[in-house]
């Protein structure tokens, strides 16, 4: 009950507000609520699937075996052969923005580069968007990705190429260019498997 000089609810510069009004305020009031709680679940669901990630399942070559030639383009649209990383081992992780597992898996990417990248690692994240470079930035910045290089397929379908069926598709290559391991799927690269790998192919002099 209100005393008669108190200002009712419905006043907000003295004059009551009309049913309209009220109306468009409740359904404001329910998008900012529904809103609110979409990006509180969306978090959550970040959250609990970065825990469910695993190391990944990787299958080792008998024979370490050379890679056919990919279309691959750097973030000014120029090629880049495979040959430009040889004496390197290569982590290639094929991927794209719109793949839910490569989204969880980047952030141990992101690690594993500042932790081995060097002379004799890297992190070669190739991207199959056909957003291409600009795709591939504005999803880095969101997820403030800084030390991954940007990588984006051209015309040819890599995928195919390497005989893989989905993304993400993971390869450890060694340095003299072949392929000596494969992982499908979104995986912990941070795992000290990965790491015994990666160190165990390190040509001598290259340890970082």
């Amino acid at each position: 009950m209100n005393l008669p000089n108190e200002p009712t609810p419905e006043t907000a510069s003295g004059a009551p507000l009309s049913r309209k009004s009220r109306a468009w305020l409740g359904a404001i009031a329910a998008l900012v609520l529904v809103a609110t709680g979409m990006a509180v679940l969306q978090e959550m669901t970040r959250s609990r699937d970065a825990t469910r990630l695993r190391p990944p399942r990787m299958t080792l070559q008998a024979e370490p075996r050379p890679l056919p030639p990919l279309d691959m383009r750097d973030a000014k649209g120029e090629r880049v052969p495979l040959e430009r990383f040889r004496g390197k081992v290569v982590l290639l992780n094929v991927w794209a923005t719109w793949c839910g597992p490569c989204r969880v898996e980047m952030p141990t990417l992101e690690r594993l580069q500042a932790r081995l990248g060097g002379p004799g690692f890297e992190v070669v994240a190739l991207s199959t968007d056909v957003g291409g470079a600009k795709a591939v930035r504005e999803f880095y910045d969101s997820l403030g990705i800084e030390r991954l290089a940007i990588y984006v397929e051209g015309e040819g379908n890599v995928l195919t190429t390497l005989g893989s069926p989905g993304l993400p598709t993971t390869l450890v290559v060694d340095a003299e260019g072949r392929e000596v391991a494969r992982a499908l799927g979104g995986a912990d690269w941070e795992a000290p498997e990965v790491e015994r790998l990666i160190r165990s192919l390190l040509p001598a002099g290259a340890a970082n």
